[in-house]
């Protein structure tokens, strides 16, 4: 029997792909096996420039991209023009029906069709077809420090949600130096006060979770007393009568697979000055993450409101690299 969640995605895809295709002059086609190996390319050409050691993933992309269309696992559009593909849109679905948001993996162009509006144009035309097709809302990374992206984005009515960090240093693993005073949560009792708090503080992400019920954020943390991916992390009170804590989940980028720590709530840190508890609990997570021996470089993604409490703490510890993004889609 097929996974109701799996079938109802399908389904958005294909009511997206449907709304895309359909509309009239865009040159917008689906992407057909033979075009994966170029938008493969284009997808990798500006870290190629820096990393030529990248290129071994190549024919993975390609692989994935049509592994997305064989399975309708995502929605890849081509800009063809003169019959050759010389752009892309690779999207795909992050939550259910009713309340479907598209996540934009990538938006490429070849580099004659850059910086004359194109990539505006593609925006635009996804974000009609989103919206007909009934989706909520449209989400996407960036690189940081691009101010051309940024503005393109922004003019577009995206807003930062939240933050891809990267590490400085190496962490340290095992023992005192790692631990700082936190722990992890092992018990049903300190699990069930996590998630009293969670509700009252509204920690998760907002555009994921607006009004989170006890039930929902319970379901979410079913597995974290017993899974060494999925945990919580507890900073020691001290004089205040209520630890730190953060909701860890370790994940791999589906592109290169490089660990991602996923920090699904982070709380009782904003009265310290400088984030010197949200730091012992972000180090923590860290550590347990090469404990699990976690190969490469580690990355750190938070979600709003986590990363509001980012003052004075990435300077020294941590590296913003990618900006997440979001544009809420009203009907028209």
């Amino acid at each position: 029997m097929s996974d109701p969640s799996s079938r109802s995605t399908s389904l958005a895809h294909e009511r997206l792909a449907a709304a895309l295709f359909s509309q009239p002059g865009t040159n917008l086609r689906p992407l057909v096996a033979e075009d994966s190996a170029v938008v493969s390319a284009l997808i990798w050409e500006p870290i190629l420039t820096r990393d030529p050691s990248a290129v071994a993933q190549l024919d993975k992309t390609s692989e994935q991209l049509r592994q997305a269309m064989a399975t309708s696992s995502a929605v890849v559009a081509v800009l063809d023009v003169d019959g050759r593909a010389e752009g892309a849109l690779w999207v795909r679905a992050i939550s259910s029906p009713p309340a479907v948001v598209f996540y934009i993996e990538e938006l490429v162009l070849a580099p004659r069709f850059r910086q004359i509006g194109r990539g505006k144009q593609l925006l635009e035309r996804l974000e009609r077809a989103a919206r007909d097709s009934g989706a909520v809302g449209l989400s996407l990374d960036f690189v940081a420090h691009n101010a051309r992206v940024e503005h393109l984005y922004a003019r577009a009515g995206y807003g930062v949600i939240g933050l891809d960090l990267r590490r400085l240093g190496e962490p340290a693993t095992g023992g005192a130096a790692a631990s700082g005073g936190v722990k992890r949560c092992s018990t049903a009792r300190e699990l069930e006060a996590v998630v009293r708090r969670i509700v009252a503080e509204r920690t998760l992400s907002r555009f994921e979770y607006p009004e989170p019920r006890l039930e929902q954020v319970r379901e979410l943390l079913r597995e974290a007393l017993n899974s060494p991916r999925h945990f919580v992390l507890l900073a020691e009170a001290r004089d205040q009568a209520t630890p730190g804590y953060v909701v860890v989940q370790l994940e791999q980028s589906r592109l290169t697979g490089a660990p991602i720590i996923v920090v699904q709530a982070l709380g009782g840190c904003a009265d310290l000055g400088g984030g010197e508890r949200a730091q012992r609990l972000l180090t923590n997570a860290f550590a347990r993450g090469a404990e699990l021996g976690l190969a490469g470089p580690m990355f750190l993604t938070l979600w709003e409101p986590a990363a509001e409490l980012l003052s004075g703490l990435t300077h020294d510890a941590f590296q913003v690299v990618r900006h997440k993004m979001y544009r809420a889609l009203t009907k028209a």
